[in-house]
């Protein structure tokens, strides 16, 4: 149940807590005095987005914290364990803070949450009637699940939702493999021409770089063997070996005119050689111009090897081309580079086994479906009884909860029928017996009521007003929790549901919300005495003007001051001593009602 509600900076509130009491709680005020502002507030904890800016004027945020106790509710700790809650608390802390941007943050036992979560949580704790609830009650899609609550089908209707989503899914697999294997042959041909464009140049990671370089060697072939004969010349000399002969006194001497850079290095080696030889401080110098004398020698060769080696060859400079032309078209057919066209022939291959493959678990996925389909046929089927038998019974219960509401004469059928093939506008083209069959099954439900004698029930969209609704949808509420298999931990809102009612229908509302409260905890806001006046708990929210300023408050109220209020809803006015009479009267008979129940 909801133990505790704290409100701070919300709309009109600046501070508010309330204590609730098992049973049934009463939120009572003017008009304006700010019971739909709680009502909000707990809406807030509850996943609903704020509506408008809720943050008091002066605030930075607003906040909103909820208590539910959840002692001896074991269903709602294995939801909430579903959840992702810890399944042995005893207690559950919701917290939802709001911006003055409209940003929320909500928190659960302390721990952020998302409000994907919060709303599965708030789900389990708590739910909420009011007016425009009554006014969704006319939507028939609404009616499915009703029933399937009333008639405890909600797990079998899960698994048949699993099942079909199974079967749905696989069905898209066939349509899938299907459609590849009508046109199996055409895209097999297109992948095996691909492959074989690729595998008939066969390029290899880095090719193109090299034959870049190939064929700018190829097409500057006599330059380059001009510039490299030409170096070689300049470092060996005109008869290009290189070689020098030193005597034991000093540089050799060959008396050639156009001696080369080998051959001077080579005098100077052998001179500072000589000098070294004097003096002993020049060796490193004399050893390291040796080493450029032989590295010189050794340039000099490489050049004149690559001169004699480097020839301008048209053949080859076309060859070389012709593949580049040939892999760079290959390139853009499949990525930027050469190493995407190797990528391209793995995925390709790849697709290739796919198809090979896909055509061999045709006829076992083919198996698995009518497998599939067998037992969501056997479900919806069972499913479908279930409900037709549940029906009469949903009619019966929510007819009797009319009559506890003042209704005698109204009759309710609840009617199930079986949704045609084509019907609606889903993608789901499953059916079952010559139904279509969705992931809820084969069923249409609808709720049909009479609220007079003589008349066959009808659409309640056709037949039934505001209060009717009302009252239809509080004696479905109360058969629904009457129905539960397990005390419920949450708390169940009742806002203003008594709208267009009064005199005597309005205290067999009172009855049956007391009646309802006696299986799970209830929160009603209300501007009816006749409801009022069964409050286990009851609160008065009056507001407040100071210094300009407007305060919304609300506080419980016992006794006399109980007494003020429900003789200011009777009439208007608290100081009416009849009226006050008649309040008194009224919580007397309430008192010995409440005894009973």
């Amino acid at each position: 149940m909801l133990s505790l509600l704290r409100i701070k900076s919300f709309i009109l509130i600046d501070a508010l807590e309330l204590e609730l009491e098992p049973g049934l709680n009463v939120l009572t005020g003017e008009t304006g005095a700010g019971k739909s502002n709680i009502v909000q507030a707990l809406g807030l904890v509850l996943g609903q987005r704020p509506r408008g800016n809720v943050v008091r004027g002066g605030a930075s945020e607003a906040e909103v914290e909820a208590l539910f106790d959840l002692n001896g509710c074991e269903v709602t700790r294995r939801a909430l364990a579903e959840a992702g809650l810890d399944a042995e608390t005893d207690e559950v802390v919701i917290r939802r803070v709001v911006n003055e941007s409209g940003r929320t943050r909500a928190y659960l036992n302390g721990r952020l949450s998302t409000t994907k979560q919060l709303a599965s949580v708030a789900k389990i704790l708590a739910d909420v009637t009011s007016q425009h609830e009554s006014v969704r009650l006319v939507d028939a899609a609404e009616h499915l699940d009703y029933l399937d609550r009333y008639a405890r089908l909600t797990e079998l209707r899960r698994e048949l939702e699993s099942r079909v989503e199974s079967l749905l899914e696989l069905d898209a697999r066939l349509v899938e493999l299907s459609a590849s294997a009508h046109a199996s042959a055409e895209r097999e041909g297109f992948f095996r021409y691909q492959l074989e464009g690729i595998d008939k140049l066969a390029p290899a990671p880095g090719e193109l770089d090299a034959l870049e370089l190939e064929r700018s060697r190829l097409k500057h072939a006599t330059r380059l063997a001009e510039i490299t004969a030409g170096a070689a010349a300049l470092l060996e000399g005109d008869d290009g070996d290189g070689d020098h002969e030193r005597n034991e006194d000093g540089p050799a001497h060959d008396g050639r005119a156009n001696a080369g850079v080998c051959d001077q290095l080579g005098r100077a080696t052998a001179e500072l050689e000589h000098a070294a030889a004097l003096d002993p401080t020049l060796c490193p110098f004399a050893d390291e111009l040796a080493v450029l004398w032989t590295r010189a020698q050794e340039l000099g060769r490489g050049l004149a090897r690559y001169a004699e080696r480097v020839e301008a060859d048209p053949a080859r400079l076309d060859e070389v081309q012709d593949r580049m032309y040939k892999l760079e078209r290959l390139t853009k057919q499949h990525g930027t580079t050469l190493d995407d066209v190797i990528l391209a022939r793995e995925r390709i291959a790849r697709d290739l086994d796919e198809l090979a493959r896909g055509d061999s678990r045709l006829p076992s996925l083919v198996l698995a479906r009518a497998e599939k389909l067998a037992a969501c046929t056997a479900l919806a089927l069972d499913l479908s009884a279930k409900r037709s038998q549940a029906a009469t019974a949903l009619g019966a219960a929510i007819a009797a909860g009319l009559a506890a509401l003042g209704m005698c004469d109204a009759r309710v059928a609840v009617k199930v029928t079986r949704r045609s093939v084509g019907e609606g506008e889903s993608k789901e083209s499953l059916s079952v017996d010559g139904a279509r069959l969705t992931r809820h099954g084969i069923d249409r439900v609808e709720i049909f009521f009479s609220p007079n004698p003589g008349i066959e029930p009808r659409s309640l969209r056709e037949v039934a007003s505001g209060g009717e609704l009302s009252r239809v949808l509080l004696a479905l509420k109360g058969v629904l929790s009457d129905r539960a298999s397990e005390r419920l931990a949450g708390i169940q809102v009742l806002d203003e549901i008594d709208a267009g009612v009064g005199g005597a229908t309005a205290d067999c509302i009172g009855r049956a919300v007391l009646h309802s409260s006696r299986h799970r905890q209830i929160l009603c806001v209300t501007h009816l005495a006749n409801i009022a006046v069964y409050a286990d708990a009851h609160f008065v929210v009056h507001k407040e003007q100071h210094e300009g300023t407007t305060t919304s408050h609300a506080a419980p109220v016992t006794r006399e001051g109980r007494v003020a209020e429900l003789a200011r809803m009777l009439t208007g006015s608290s100081s009416s001593g009849s009226t006050q009479r008649t309040a008194r009267d009224l919580l007397s008979l309430a008192r010995r009602a409440q005894v009973a129940a």
